[in-house]
């Protein structure tokens, strides 16, 4: 009465090894997604992005402050009979600079503060900018996500293809190899002849080397699926049929939303570039000393305020030639997002009719496979009896080999098209 627990605990310990080992599409593609580099890279790029709205503002909302400190040593030479002094007022015969321009010497410690007035339409215009910026960088994320989530779905693909091929194999092995255990039994009774057996047999072979040749394919399929997800793991694992259904179709696509962001990006950069014709008005002043004499610093303490003005008059029609560049950029941009709209159109109509001829074929193929089984079944109960010849069964066989690679073919190419058709319906 112990052995039946036992036996339960033994089964749903196995169904949970085998299941621990099985993989998904969704795996990989968590996988990758969180492996990516240039998705960490794309991330840390809008990280950097909202730094610069904060350069920004620093740079035009807030004061800037500097403290400064000069020294002049302006000597004359033979003044008054002395070979070296500094003084403001050398008499005709010493050497020295223009005593109106040194003064002998300049002496300066001051602390300076700046500031732009009246400047909060050039601030949202470069915050603005860097927004679209910013933007873009989100929509370049989520199209990387997408290219990658297509590139991993056509991966995996090719690894369950593999997979299902070897699955076949290993299949076909075993049923050979018990039609040779029967045949063994029929040449001891003399009821077939050796030569049918060593067909068989011969066979047998070289459905063990394809099973080599398949395992191979499969490893490779493997490796290169593990490297696109950025997973190192030679553990050889089960993978579960990749479940891609075809998608509705879109009322609008993700890429314009790129362009009307890009389109928005232009024009972000055509009134930037105008706020540098407004009129800026900038506030200043400095507190310190500024003195000319050692001896009087005490009392060249002192402060200055004062207000800076400009005005652009004229810069060589920069303004105007930058809006006939920007002009051409936003032309450009329609027709690239019209052209792109028609090719995309006409591949999805294209891979639609794709999908529908590889149903059709699909479903004539599993009609064929299906009397081609009960063919071989046939064939194998008169094989061990000895009512045909081994050849027959062997081209039997191989017909039913070659129908089961053409359904394997045709499925994935299935899930090919599906998966670009999703990927371009988008």
């Amino acid at each position: 009465m112990m052995k039946k627990p036992f036996l339960v605990l033994f089964c749903i310990l196995i169904t949970l090894t085998i299941a621990a080992q099985q993989r998904d599409l969704s795996y990989y593609q968590s996988a990758a997604n969180t492996n990516s580099p240039e998705i960490k890279e794309n991330i840390n790029l809008q990280k950097f992005s909202l730094f610069q709205s904060d350069l920004i503002k620093a740079q035009n909302q807030k004061p800037q402050i500097n403290f400064t400190a000069d020294y002049l040593f302006a000597p004359f030479l033979f003044n008054n009979g002395k070979f070296m002094s500094i003084t403001g007022n050398p008499d005709g015969k010493a050497f020295g600079y223009d005593a109106a321009l040194t003064d002998g010497g300049l002496y300066a410690a001051q602390l300076s503060v700046t500031k732009s007035l009246f400047n909060k339409k050039t601030i949202n215009a470069l915050l603005d900018q860097n927004r679209y910026e910013n933007e873009s960088l989100k929509i370049n994320q989520t199209q990387l996500q997408h290219d990658l989530a297509k590139s991993v779905s056509d991966a995996y693909i090719s690894v369950y293809q593999a997979q299902q091929q070897k699955d076949y194999l290993k299949g076909a092995i075993a049923a050979i190899m018990d039609r040779l255990g029967i045949l063994e039994t029929l040449v001891k009774k003399d009821l077939m002849k050796q030569s049918d057996y060593l067909q068989l047999e011969i066979e047998l072979n070289s459905k063990h080397f394809e099973l080599k040749q398949q395992q191979s394919t499969l490893l490779a399929a493997i490796s290169q699926l593990n490297s696109l997800c950025g997973i190192n793991d030679t553990t050889v694992y089960r993978f579960s049929a990749p479940l891609i259904n075809r998608s509705i179709l879109v009322e609008k696509y993700f890429f314009e939303g790129k362009y009307a962001n890009d389109s928005l990006s232009i024009l972000a950069q055509q009134v930037v570039s105008n706020s540098k014709y407004k009129p800026q008005l900038n506030v200043f002043g400095n507190t310190g000393l500024n003195s000319t004499q050692a001896s009087n610093i005490p009392h060249n303490l002192g402060v200055t305020a004062g207000f800076h003005l400009n005005i652009p008059i004229y810069d060589g029609h920069q303004k105007r030639i930058i809006e006939s560049q920007n002009r051409i950029l936003l032309e450009n941009s329609r027709i690239y997002r019209n052209s792109y709209a028609c090719k995309i159109q006409n591949e999805l109509a294209l891979i639609d009719k794709q999908i529908g001829t590889e149903k059709e074929s699909l479903a004539l193929l599993e009609m064929q496979l299906s009397k081609m089984q009960t063919l071989i079944n046939i064939y194998e109960s008169k094989l061990s009896i000895g009512q045909i010849s081994v050849m027959e069964y062997i081209v039997a066989l191989q017909d039913y080999s070659q129908a089961v690679q053409n359904k394997l073919q045709l499925e994935t190419n299935m899930w090919l098209l599906i998966n670009q058709y999703n990927y371009l319906n988008w």
